[in-house]
């Protein structure tokens, strides 16, 4: 209860301080410049998003396909219901990711094993693109003489990630290891749960087998590769989406900024704050990240603006056919 209302307070601070800094910048001076922007290019952000919507669901589908025949559809539709729900309910991407599960399962009798192991390979493909275009951002920045050292940490962080999903999947033994401990732990401090220990273990190791089963054939599979390609593709067109806000609104940002950049604006999409799709958090700290690269933050909060508002309702209405109906059968949260 605390630690919600917490979090209830840091959120209406963050929302009060980015209002605090619209008011500063000058509202109608960010409005008159997102009126006056070029609606031509606001219409390529919706293809461009939508492209990226596509090449995140093919990404997810040509792994799925190698261990379940499953149609394109339903694939498509899992994906949308995924979308939905990592938008309206954040948490660093599990809500979404839990409802997709969870329906892939229920309709289509897919084990969890399978999914989980798609999962991992998924998130590990994700974090793998993040961290190419964190290096082509820095390559291009570099050729354009632009300030590379700001925001080197989050390319440690993303390799570190990599390389403990990695480890998860190609090591069972060491993460059966860390299960029976934690098992032991839980136990000791609870009496109910003891003499179901040994049943615990056996299911848990099962699990972590089938888990580092699926996990290194999809990273064995020629469909790995072509889901990474299209993962890559995906980032592409997302940063392309921000790449036109700018020049929508007569600012030809620097690419190797936006490529570098969106990175972070995914993290902090998916971040766990109260607030669906973290409006009111990602917008202040985008800003204040351009603006450390020379980047206007009038310019920058009017392209944000216009960016993040089109795709999310894009988002939005793009994946609420499918996550509605399948809300009214099963109770999510």
């Amino acid at each position: 209860m605390l630690k919600t209302l917490l979090r209830l307070i840091i959120t209406l601070v963050i929302l009060l301080l980015f209002i605090f800094l619209l008011i500063n910048l000058g509202p109608y001076r960010i409005l008159s410049i997102i009126l006056e922007s070029n609606w031509v290019i606001l219409m390529m952000i919706l293809l461009s998003n939508f492209l990226a919507v596509v090449f995140f669901f093919l990404a997810w589908h040509s792994l799925l396909i190698k261990l379940e025949k499953i149609s394109l559809y339903e694939s498509f539709k899992s994906t949308c219901i995924a979308i939905f729900f990592n938008l309206i309910v954040p948490s660093f991407s599990l809500s979404g990711e839990y409802a997709r599960i969870v329906y892939l399962n229920k309709n289509h009798n897919i084990s969890n094993e399978k999914l989980l192991a798609t999962l991992s390979i998924n998130k590990f493909q994700y974090g793998l693109a993040m961290s190419l275009f964190l290096i082509i951002g820095l390559i291009l920045m570099f050729f354009s003489n632009l300030e590379i050292s700001v925001l080197l940490f989050s390319l440690y962080i993303v390799f570190i990630l990599i390389t403990l999903l990695l480890l998860f999947i190609l090591f069972p033994n060491f993460s059966k290891k860390i299960i029976r401990f934690i098992l032991k732990k839980f136990v000791k401090n609870n009496k109910k749960i003891r003499p179901k220990y040994d049943y615990l273990v056996k299911k848990s190791e099962k699990f972590i087998d089938d888990f580092s089963y699926f996990g290194r054939y999809l990273l064995k599979s020629p469909s790995s590769m072509i889901a990474l390609i299209f993962m890559i593709i995906q980032w592409f067109f997302n940063s392309l989406s921000f790449y036109l806000a700018f020049l929508a609104v007569g600012y030809p940002a620097n690419l190797g900024i936006l490529i570098f950049t969106f990175p972070i604006v995914a993290l902090l999409t998916t971040s766990a704050v109260l607030l669906p799709a973290n409006i009111g958090v990602v917008e202040p700290i985008m800003i204040g990240i351009y603006s450390g690269f020379g980047i206007n933050p009038i310019i920058s909060a009017a392209a944000i603006l216009i960016g993040r508002t089109i795709i999310i309702l894009e988002d939005l209405l793009l994946t609420f056919p499918f996550a509605i109906g399948f809300g009214l059968k099963i109770k999510l949260f």
